[in-house]
């Protein structure tokens, strides 16, 4: 499998992941360099290459990183406001990742950009969460018409969330009602969203995932995706980093999801990207599975580095990273499966 050669704009980006800012900017196309940190977005690292700018590109930056911010903060009141209106009757949403990882992770709300936010609500809670959303100003944006009673069934039976937009403001949110699509965890989600814990955030306790819960959601979440956002990984990284875990814990509930593949490659790609070292507890595992582990951490290499990773070909290489993710015939059987009625659904239902 052909992995391109790093460009020298994503070289230095990958330097920065690891705590080596460039001594200049010479031979750097900066508007390059500029849109790989808006694809992977990771402005919050932004501030270390300031001094190095010209004056005019400079103050490009400067508000890419202030806008970053305060979507952020924008984000923030939105939670809290759909959490208070969701609480009387008798809802309550666990966000994912978003404002709630921000502060949990690193203690500055600025240092996580996002572009919507993911809420976790139970599948029958959502029908009211959506009519308490609309009286707060957001439409469907996914699907994209109402539904029959009928529809809802077959729609939730195939997907697990649905996307809003706010009729005014912009603001993108997720209603999900599970973590990932049934066959991946083998039914065992509860492992990673039960004993929530809570944060505060601008004086209001929210709920939150416990660490290692967090942990194993990244790790997913990230492989799900091949990691093609670097920002995905540097969560993953900053929690290895900055949180004391329970690896005994996370290792034992990985095996028991059958998710071992996915969280190997996410602390192999940390190792590989942001310079971490892996705990002990998961050498076993590595070494397991160092066969697959060396083609799936390729197949997110190709992801990352590809800027146009939204092209078929691109699309083929992550059907074929689905395919591997676990290592039984019925899962991969679950996979198809899911695809096509998520397609299908897309294509002739929600539209």
């Amino acid at each position: 499998m052909h992995i391109p050669k790093p460009t020298k704009e994503q070289q230095l980006l990958f330097n920065l992941l690891k705590g080596d800012p460039p001594a200049n900017l010479e031979e750097i196309d900066t508007a390059k360099l500029f849109d790989l940190f808006r694809r992977h977005r990771l402005f919050p690292l932004a501030p270390a290459l300031l001094p190095l700018l010209e004056e005019g590109e400079r103050e490009r930056w400067k508000k890419a990183i202030r806008l970053g911010s305060v979507k952020t903060l924008g984000f923030v009141s939105r939670l809290l406001e759909i959490i208070a209106a969701l609480k009387p009757e008798g809802i309550e949403v666990m966000p994912l990742k978003g404002p709630v990882l921000a502060q949990a992770l690193y203690g500055d709300l600025s240092q996580r950009h996002m572009r919507d936010l993911d809420l976790l609500v139970t599948s029958g809670d959502m029908q009211k969460a959506l009519e308490v959303l609309q009286t707060l100003g957001y439409v469907l944006k996914f699907p994209e018409k109402e539904l029959t009673a009928r529809q809802w069934r077959i729609y939730f039976r195939h997907q697990y969330d649905v996307g809003l937009v706010h009729r005014e403001q912009g603001i993108m949110l997720e209603l999900h009602t599970r973590i990932a699509y049934p066959g991946l965890l083998g039914g065992l989600e509860n492992l990673i969203t039960d004993e929530p814990e809570t944060i505060e955030i601008a004086g209001r306790a929210v709920r939150s995932m416990s660490k290692e819960g967090t942990f194993l959601y990244l790790a997913v979440h990230g492989a799900h995706h091949l990691f093609f956002r670097l920002f995905w990984l540097r969560d993953l990284a900053e929690a290895l980093n900055r949180w004391e875990l329970d690896h005994a814990w996370i290792l034992q509930s990985a095996r028991q999801m059958g998710i071992e593949r996915m969280l190997g490659v996410g602390l192999r790609l940390a190792r590989s990207f942001y310079g971490n070292s892996i705990p002990a507890e998961y050498q076993s595992l590595l070494e397991e599975n160092v066969t697959i582990l060396n083609k799936m951490e390729k197949r997110c290499r190709r992801a990352i580095l590809n800027p146009r990773f939204y092209g078929w070909r691109s699309r083929i290489n992550v059907f074929r990273f689905y395919m591997t993710l676990k290592p039984d015939r019925k899962h991969r059987w679950s996979t198809l499966t899911a695809l096509f009625h998520r397609w299908y659904i897309r294509r002739f239902l929600a539209r």
